[in-house]
């Protein structure tokens, strides 16, 4: 006999919300005082953990989860998941992708504790989805978008009008706050470090 589905989505959801009580509490905790704590946050296959990987010099501990899935970070199947990346004096976050059947936009919205961050980083892997809109209203409802750098991934794909227009896009609609990046090539990563405070 299988699992009811909605009792296995009651317990998933569950355990998502009760994996963000317990990161608000571990970001509070002796631990991590002194820390900058940074959440990198976005739509599954952003490039996170890519980023995340290439911002640290592959420094973090435990790494990111890297890999051909574009869900490797799930926090609603287990209690005990690993949600702090350490890397010298950095308290990283490498939140799973929201806006899926796991980790729906609106658990984000009720209980992440984006207030617990010094810095936030929403990372859009190219297109803009409702959800990506309604987590920057958040931000800025929450007087956090000053906290706040939008950066959009896989930039290689663009040539130098499209980044230009692209650009240019982004910065009119989250106030300023975006860049451009490419993992693959590198660039607009010293910029994502300046914002979080590694460079």
């Amino acid at each position: 006999m299988g699992q009811d589905p909605k009792r296995a989505e009651k317990r998933a959801d569950a355990i998502l919300t009760a994996n963000f009580a317990r990161l608000r509490a571990e970001l509070m905790s002796f631990s991590f005082r002194g820390c900058r704590k940074v959440a990198l946050l976005g739509q599954p296959g952003a490039g996170k953990s890519t980023l995340l990987d290439l911002l640290t010099d592959r420094g973090c501990e435990p790494r990111p989860v890297i890999g051909p899935r574009t869900d490797a970070a799930d926090w609603s199947r287990r209690p005990d998941a690993p949600l702090i990346l350490r890397c010298r004096e950095y308290a990283f976050v490498d939140a799973p992708g929201y806006d899926t059947l796991a980790h729906p936009v609106d658990a984000f919205l009720q209980a992440f504790p984006f207030e617990a961050f010094d810095r936030l980083v929403l990372v859009l892997g190219g297109k803009i989805h409702e959800a990506d809109d309604r987590l920057w209203q958040a931000l800025k409802q929450q007087a956090l978008a000053s906290r706040t750098l939008v950066a959009r991934g896989f930039a290689e794909s663009l040539d130098e009008a499209e980044r230009s227009e692209v650009g240019a896009e982004l910065s009119r609609r989250f106030d300023g706050q975006a860049v451009l990046f490419s993992n693959r090539e590198r660039f607009g990563l010293e910029q994502v470090k300046r914002f979080v405070g590694i460079a």
